[in-house]
């Protein structure tokens, strides 16, 4: 009898540690002010393209290895289904370009800009050798092609007391911005830095949906990927 009158205590009190979760408050904002965390696989897989865009414009060898080598780290995998709209004034138009480079691409360019540096040419193959396809569990990306004037908007779901992160990462032929919203319409986080690359990461207090903005403010579509963790 005392053993199934300890069990049924037990019991309760385990139910009664849950009942808080099943009764939070979800009518403010869903992030925790002030969390911070060390950045993760989509903040460098973000810097990566960065740093390829400008060791690109630069024709400088040194600098698109840098980035190959970042982005070789946790190379992306092709995310799954993901709920989509797409909208704004301007018009649908064919897509032009191509999608942002991968650590393989990356690697080529820098080979091909080494030139005649024989030197330089080992130091690219032996870094492809040594990063090989990347660490499993890195971000996730999904492509689009958003022409310009108009928006593309993701709907995703992110854990609570974990640290989110999402970015886009564009082909450098417009500006793109990026707004992050909670289910309840309030703006988390966002990014109006000028270019195609852009970045944010904070941490829900309650498991729940997100709405990820992405806005072409330029004069030419562009194809960039959205990254999360």
């Amino acid at each position: 009898m005392k053993t199934t009158h300890s069990l049924l205590l037990a019991a309760t009190a385990a139910l009664a540690l849950t009942l808080p979760a099943l009764s939070q408050d979800k009518s403010g904002s869903n992030i925790t002010a002030g969390a911070k965390a060390e950045p993760g696989s989509t903040a460098t897989q973000v810097l990566a393209q960065e740093l390829f865009a400008i060791g690109k414009a630069d024709g400088d060898a040194v600098t698109v290895l840098a980035a190959a080598k970042l982005a070789a780290e946790s190379e992306p995998e092709a995310g799954g289904e993901i709920t989509k709209s797409t909208g704004g004034d301007g018009a649908e138009t064919a897509a032009e370009g191509t999608p942002p480079a991968t650590a393989t691409q990356m690697f080529d360019l820098a080979l091909q800009l080494a030139g005649d540096d024989e030197a330089l040419k080992g130091l690219i193959e032996d870094a492809r050798a040594e990063t090989g396809r990347g660490a499993a569990g890195g971000a996730k990306y999904w492509e689009s092609y958003l022409p310009a004037g108009r928006w593309d908007r993701y709907d995703i779901t992110f854990n609570g007391n974990q640290f989110a992160e999402v970015g886009i990462a564009g082909d450098g032929s417009a500006d793109l911005d990026m707004e992050v919203y909670d289910e309840n319409g309030n703006l988390v986080c966002s990014d109006y830095s000028f270019g195609d690359v852009a970045y944010c990461d904070w941490s829900p207090i309650w498991t729940g949906n997100f709405t990820v903005a992405v806005l072409n403010n330029g004069s030419r579509g562009n194809y960039y990927w959205l990254l999360t963790n």
